[in-house]
């Protein structure tokens, strides 16, 4: 899929701001955001010359997580994993105005210039969900189905993008649902020693996290494939075996609500919901924070 049809360019949050600045949000987090930022500039840059007025959003998922506070700001306020991208983003924007303001001598940007740059009204944050499969799902029920999106480009890690697929595949494809997706893994090489580390870590997190949904979605919804097609960091076939089993499995969004707010410990009501006056986690199996 050309990146100018696209309707929406989607980002997957990774954790929390460490500070004040947006900028402490883990490094593989602002990563994905960059990547986002220069695809986003790319895409209208190349709509403006075709004479194409539409422009498409740069969605940023993702609440938080149930097992690490956000962080909480100056005044009191938890700041959500997306509203610290936003954050991060609009200076950016506020960086570029600046540059190319001292680049021209005080002279502002002429309206043609700033036709394709990024502005507020193009963020839109996804702020409800806790984990891969809540971002899926919330971005479908609350953005891409009431606004009429068919054609996404997702942008995560690499490390996180075969896990990625397989949820989203699987969201996308409910109630027999086309849409037309394509999956963006920012590389995770050429890192310091601290940084593969952490990669190390969280692939290996990834991969049982990928078995635990294979397992779910096979024990919960009636979903079996071979799913070898999911290591493959770079395949982007739309048509893939988790949405076709998914299609024919005749899973609903109607199932997917049900199972995900009776059954999934993030978003149900449920009597292991203990919270500790020494801490804000709700305390989870080590089965269930491999979902996340």
């Amino acid at each position: 899929m050309p990146l100018d049809v696209v309707d929406a360019i989607v980002v997957l949050g990774g954790g929390s701001q460490r500070n004040e600045d947006p900028a402490s949000l883990p490094w593989f987090v602002l990563e994905r955001l960059d990547a986002a930022y220069e695809r986003y500039h790319t895409i209208c840059a190349e709509q403006l010359l075709k004479g194409k007025g539409k422009r498409p959003k740069l969605v940023l998922l993702s609440a938080g997580t149930t097992h690490k506070p956000n962080y909480i700001n100056h005044v009191g306020w938890p700041i959500g994993e997306s509203t610290s991208g936003a954050l991060y983003l609009l200076q950016k924007c506020k960086e570029r105005v600046d540059a190319m303001t001292t680049m021209k001598k005080g002279k502002v940007a002429d309206e043609k210039e700033m036709a394709s740059w990024l502005t507020p009204h193009d963020i839109i944050r996804e702020t409800s969900s806790l984990d891969t499969i809540g971002n899926a799902y919330f971005l479908r029920t609350v953005h891409a189905d009431p606004a009429g999106w068919r054609h996404l480009h997702v942008i995560t890690s690499d490390f996180h993008l075969p896990r990625t697929r397989a949820v989203f595949e699987f969201i996308f494809a409910c109630d027999k649902a086309v849409y037309n997706i394509t999956y963006e893994g920012i590389p995770s090489a050429q890192r310091n020693k601290e940084q593969q580390i952490a990669i190390q870590g969280r692939s290996c997190k990834e991969r049982n996290g990928l078995q635990a949904f294979y397992a779910l979605v096979h024990d919960v919804f009636g979903v079996s494939c071979s799913f070898s097609s999911f290591n493959d960091n770079n395949n982007n076939n739309n048509d893939n075996e988790m949405a076709m089993y998914t299609r024919n499995a005749g899973v609903t969004l109607q199932s997917v609500h049900e199972w995900l707010f009776t059954q999934h410990l993030a978003y149900c009501t449920h009597e292991a919901m203990v919270v500790s006056s020494s801490t804000t986690d709700i305390l989870m199996d080590a089965e269930t924070l491999q979902t996340y």
